[in-house]
């Protein structure tokens, strides 16, 4: 990361055309998508009036799409953008299985031993570098500031679904600062990317406090910005955004890092836990994207991966 620039909606990238192009696909009749309003912090666990930490981010226009600009940036990680996904499900939808109606996700947040969450430096005890990301209109990344952009997704897809599609989702208010640094989990000097033992790691962490049988799909929302975004290649730390599916379970035991093709829980019955993750990072503003000299906003890209999840 070379560039220290608020995030804010100069701009905030919406879904890319491709995501909306296959949504078409997954629901039947979808319509043109429109900018809602940040949503209230009625989905946070724990919030109460008065702690939020900035007013809601005001709605851009759409700009072009994620994958297009990092592929005219000639940036590598479009390929890793347009390969992730569950084939399972994508054939599933290609042969006419219609997209759920609904998820309920619950949404955990994490940091590292190397890195916090911004608005986190000076309340978490330890030696932490000053951090690198800014924002204009919010004081922190917290619970609040998750559930205004996660109401900006589910708008999102209730827009382009014709309301056939909602995103149900719980922000819980707890940041998980994990033991290791970031790198070990984007870049491990051995194990290379780890997304599933970052899941693992943060599901676990939680499991004491969140009911995860209620969820059909968590949300992890790291430290940083996601290594597709790391345009000038000089982050080899950071964590590439994913979709955890269970096909990416399965593979897991196959390669002895897990022993269950799931996260078992405390509250999940034997056989079943958690087997669908979103990895997505807090926030996408770092490298400029040439030739425009703009910045990439988180939205898009958390659109792409709810989209994956749904099968796209």
């Amino acid at each position: 990361m070379t560039s220290v620039v608020p995030d804010g909606p100069p701009a905030r990238v919406l879904v890319s055309v491709f995501c909306l192009v296959l949504l078409s696909v997954a629901f039947a009749t979808p319509s043109s998508a429109s900018g809602g309003a940040a949503a209230t912090p009625q989905h946070v666990v724990g919030w109460q009036p008065g702690n939020a930490a900035g007013s809601p981010v005001p709605d851009a226009p759409p700009t072009r799409s994620v994958v297009g600009l990092l592929r005219q940036a000639g940036s590598a990680p479009v390929t890793r953008l347009q390969n992730d996904g569950s084939l399972q499900l994508q054939r599933l939808r290609l042969a006419g299985g219609r997209a759920p109606d609904e998820l309920q996700a619950i949404v955990v947040l994490c940091d590292f031993s190397d890195s916090l969450m911004y608005g986190r430096w000076g309340q978490v005890p330890g030696d932490f570098p000053p951090p690198r990301q800014s924002d204009f209109y919010y004081a922190a990344h917290d619970s609040v500031y998750f559930d205004h952009l996660l109401g900006d997704v589910a708008d999102y897809f209730s827009d382009v679904s014709d309301a056939q599609f909602t995103l149900h989702y719980t922000v819980h208010e707890r940041v998980i600062n994990l033991p290791h640094p970031m790198g070990w989990y984007g870049n491990h000097p051995e194990e290379g990317e780890q997304p599933i033992r970052l899941a693992a790691d943060v599901v676990d962490s939680l499991d004491g406090e969140i009911d995860f049988v209620d969820y059909d799909t968590v949300v992890l929302i790291h430290a940083g910005a996601g290594g597709e975004t790391d345009i000038l290649g000089n982050s080899p730390e950071q964590i590439f955004s994913t979709y955890l599916s269970p096909e990416d379970f399965r593979q897991a035991v196959i390669d002895s890092m897990l022993t269950t093709p799931y996260l078992p829980t405390s509250t999940h019955p034997a056989g079943e836990g958690v087997d669908h993750v979103l990895v997505l990072p807090e926030t996408e503003f770092q490298d400029s994207v040439p030739p425009f000299g703009g910045f990439f906003g988180s939205l898009g890209v958390y659109c792409f991966e709810v989209g994956l999840r749904l099968g796209m």
